[in-house]
């Protein structure tokens, strides 16, 4: 990121200690611009990281404050990027000054929560950390506190590894099984595996409640092959995944912001021969007419919005599994209200997914 931001990050009132915090990769300039030492003789950009430095916060030739300031330098940082930190009085007014002459060299306001944006977007927290952070600042209890730096540690993130290592070694077990068949025996293997399947789902259940997270359904549906009306499947009452290794299959990515454990599409840590990334609609469109590319979805599609070059035609696994149903709903925090505004866009969304789904069908 280009900016450098910065933001009193103490509460502000009349304390011992104010905090003013820079990060962005200006931010040694910014702090070399303010920054006087005792005897004006050491230059901040040229410290060790991770070191603390007694001096003076000046605004040209008046001296603002008396400060110790932090230099922390990417990637081992919070944000993961070039990060000082101006430990100054905790008067309001002072603190106000300090982070006034640190703007006025180059750094910008910061947005709301845009250090921990920040440490999510360059891979130093995930997800589940994010949001742990709020949850360690408004903790009221010693069991809301253990539960939010239980998961800012990574618990949550370890749990969902352990879930999906689990799946990726059945998923290897079955692609070996099929390539090898004379060594492999598969009879009652499919038993076996709806277990495996169960018992995860109850995992993730777990999981979402140890979190206080609720999944709140709004429909049911089997899963489409979607592709455009010119591919040479697009006729097919029902599509098999045999029948689709020939073509490229597309998935779409949110470009920074993608996750690695989330994916837009169903069976996204299935092996394909050809899987092409797009990070927007338009391209992945255009791929599927050029290359006869397609996705899995819940086919429910607008042509008001794609056109009517498309189609969803069934998709249907080789072995009729949970791949041909899709679970489509939202996450909240438990006992969360919505907002005026957000209920209303998700009563108006499930009364669209209800009126356009299509029933799953036995084929």
């Amino acid at each position: 990121m280009e900016t450098t931001i910065a933001a009193i990050s103490t509460a502000m009132s009349a304390s011992g200690i104010g905090i003013v915090r820079i990060s962005g990769e200006d931010a040694m300039n910014v702090i070399s611009r303010i920054y006087r030492s005792k005897n004006g003789k050491k230059n901040i950009k040229e410290v060790k990281s991770h070191t603390i430095h007694y001096g003076y916060i000046c605004d040209g030739e008046e001296t603002v404050d008396e400060v110790l300031v932090m230099v922390m330098r990417g990637p081992k940082t919070y944000t993961g990027e070039d990060t000082v930190e101006i430990d100054c009085h905790g008067g309001v007014f002072a603190m106000k000054r300090v982070l006034e002459t640190v703007l006025k060299n180059g750094a910008q306001v910061a947005e709301p929560g845009e250090f921990t944006k920040r440490a999510f977007l360059n891979g130093r927290l995930d997800l589940s950390q994010a949001e742990a952070v709020m949850d360690v600042i408004q903790a009221k209890s010693d069991i809301a506190l253990k539960s939010s730096v239980e998961q800012l540690k990574g618990s949550v993130l370890r749990v969902i590894r352990e879930i999906r290592a689990k799946l990726l070694h059945h998923i290897a077990y079955i692609e070996t099984a099929l390539d090898d068949p004379e060594h492999f025996d598969l009879q009652g293997y499919p038993d076996e595996l709806m277990e495996v399947v169960k018992e995860e789902a109850e995992e993730v259940k777990k999981l979402l409640k140890s979190a206080d997270l609720e999944f709140h359904m709004l429909i049911k549906c089997r899963a489409y092959v979607y592709l455009w009306k010119g591919h040479p499947l697009a006729d097919e009452k029902v599509i098999r995944f045999s029948q689709l290794e020939p073509y490229p299959c597309l998935s779409f990515e949110q470009g920074d912001n993608s996750a690695f454990y989330l994916s837009e599409e169903i069976l996204s840590t299935n092996d394909y021969s050809r899987l092409i990334r797009a990070n927007d609609r338009a391209t992945m469109l255009n791929l599927m007419i050029g290359l006869n590319g397609y996705t899995l979805c819940s086919g429910i599609i607008c042509d008001e919005l794609n056109g009517s070059n498309y189609r969803a035609v069934p998709f249907l696994d080789e072995d009729d599994s949970e791949g041909n149903r899709m679970d489509i709903g939202y996450i909240t925090r438990k006992n969360l209200t919505l907002s005026r505004l957000g209920d209303r866009y998700v009563s108006a969304l499930k009364k669209y997914l209800d009126e356009s789904s299509r029933e799953y069908e036995e084929i």
